[in-house]
């Protein structure tokens, strides 16, 4: 079962992160993210921070995902001092109408351009292909976000199109693992 397998895989650890799945008392570290300007420039369509109901329904989504599939998203937490760093999951998403495996991540301002971002990406997308199977993944981002493209394209996936995505212009990258096994650790 779905429940099943998410206690199978409780958490992922990285040379510096330990991420868990989410869960209810994550509700403060997304707080966190969701109302630093700096973050929600690159997460929010209004480019604002968003609301308490805002994040408990982010929040929410999420563990309906984990129930419903087994896997979502992780929250990751330097395993030196347990500071929060991001979160960052797998998900099941339309784009432009198309099922597609989504790769999101959200790392906290002041551990932006530390490699955190990549570190947890590069740890979620083996466990995608390795644990899940999963033989392509996209992620997408606003065409001005340069870290996150750089993560993106460091990770080997590749810009396959421009799309929009709550009514703004978000650049489209593809992995297919099956064509790009090199850049897997």
């Amino acid at each position: 079962s779905a429940a099943g397998t998410r206690q199978e895989m409780t958490e992922i650890i990285t040379e510096r992160l330990q991420g868990l799945p989410a869960c209810r008392a994550h509700i403060a570290d997304l707080r966190q993210l969701h109302s630093d300007p700096l973050v929600m420039k690159t997460l929010s369509a209004t480019g604002e921070p968003h609301s308490m109901e805002t994040s408990k329904a982010s929040l929410n989504r999420a563990l309906a995902h984990w129930e419903a599939h087994g896997f979502g998203t992780w929250f990751f937490r330097q395993r030196e001092d347990e500071r929060f760093v991001g979160y960052c999951g797998l998900r099941h998403y339309l784009v432009e109408g198309m099922a597609e495996s989504e790769l999101l991540y959200a790392v906290t301002s002041d551990c932006w351009r530390q490699g955190f971002g990549f570190e947890m990406a590069r740890a979620v997308l083996d466990h995608g292909v390795i644990a899940l199977g999963l033989r392509s993944v996209v992620a997408f981002t606003l065409s001005n976000n340069l870290g996150s493209r750089r993560i993106m394209e460091k990770l080997g996936m590749t810009f396959e199109k421009s799309i929009t995505h709550v009514n703004l212009p978000h650049l489209l990258y593809r992995l297919e693992p099956l064509k790009a096994s090199g850049n897997l650790t």
